[in-house]
Parts: structure tokens; sequence; C-alpha cells
């Protein structure tokens, strides 16, 4: 008789089991829901690449931004920014400044580098999208090589000098939008490299 009583008991316990199971699986997207809504996006870093306008700067710059992200309560944060560009170089023999007799011989090539960097508020539109404005500084120094065909400048012909830095003023303006939970897509303008920043990235 046991072994007639014992299928009767342990039915009952093998359907509740596989109820509960069922129910727990069914409130694991709730509680993750849950979660996610506990831990609102505080903010955002993305990698961009600039397409650079001013044709006496290097053609394409690559940055990278960082942004605090305003919340309900306060729909301000702030963001920083930086883009570095680099294009060309100069080798041989290194002077100080051009030679006399520099504009004699031909250029062979111009090391360029170029840099901006900006800091500035962000405001928050919608929960997932975001504008943001700021001001900075862009930096710039290039060096030219050339040939010296009687090799009394360089044992090799080549040297270079680099001319004086310049720095001036910039400031730049995009908006960045979350397409999908944890992605950013940025775009925006920076006034130093007179060209668009498109970037993409993730929220924490």
């Amino acid at each position: 008789m046991a072994a007639d009583v014992q299928p009767s008991q342990t039915a009952p316990m093998r359907l509740l089991a596989q109820r509960r199971n069922v129910l727990l699986i069914a409130l694991i997207p709730a509680a993750l829901a849950a979660c996610e809504g506990s831990q609102p996006v505080r903010g955002a870093m993305q990698v961009q690449y600039a397409r650079v306008g001013d044709k006496d700067k290097p053609n394409s710059a690559l940055g990278v931004s960082l942004h605090k992200l305003g919340s309900d309560e306060n729909k301000v944060g702030w963001f920083v920014d930086a883009r570095f560009a680099n294009e060309g170089s100069a080798d041989g023999v290194e002077y100080p400044s051009a030679p006399i007799n520099a504009s004699a011989h031909p250029i062979t090539d111009i090391a360029t580098f170029a840099a901006s960097a900006h800091v500035g508020p962000t405001f928050r539109a919608t929960d997932g999208l975001w504008f943001h404005a700021g001001l900075g500084l862009g930096y710039m120094q290039s060096a030219t090589e050339r040939f010296d065909g009687s090799f009394t400048l360089s044992p090799n012909g080549y040297y270079h000098y680099a001319d004086d830095p310049t720095m001036q003023g910039s400031a730049t303006a995009g908006a960045m939008w979350m397409p999908v939970d944890g992605m950013v897509i940025g775009v925006g303008y920076d006034l130093f490299f007179e060209g668009a920043v498109f970037g993409i990235g993730f929220t924490f």
C-alpha cells in the first residue's frame, strides 16, 4: 500500500514545484525592468570622428567625449571632449627655425598636429535625447620637411623645422540620441576644425 500512496503524495508537490518555476520565470522580466527603472542613465561616453573643413589642418580628427547627463529633477549636466589630428611626417635633421636658404629647397612633406578641447553644459530634452554646447581651445603646430640636394644641411638631404604653434578659441555644439538602451549616437560641429563631428558610445 505504501507504494500506491507515494505517487498520490508526490504528484501534487511536483505540480506545485512546476507552477512555482513558471511563476519565477515570469517574474524575471519584471524584476529586470524594475532594476533598470531604479538605475537611470547618469552618463555617457563616445568615441568621435570629425571631418575637418579647414584646409590648413589634417583632413580628419579622432576624439572622445564624456557626458554627465541630467535627471528628471535637474535636466542640466555637463560634458568635456578632446579631439586630435595628426597628418604627414617630417624626417631628417631638425633645425630650430628655417635656415636662411630654405626657400631654395623643395618641400617634401608637412607634418601637422592639431587638437581641440571643450567643456560646457548638457541639457536633457527627453529620456533619450540630449543637447550640449561648450567653449574651449584649439592648438596646432606644423613642421616643414625640405630636401637639400647639395647635402649641406643634412647627410641624406632631408631636414625639417617647426613653425610657431598657434592657439585660438573654439566652440562646439551637438546632440546625442539613445536609440536603444546602453547605446548613444552623437552628431555635432567643432569650430576649430571647421567640421562635423560624429560619435558612437555607451551609457552608464
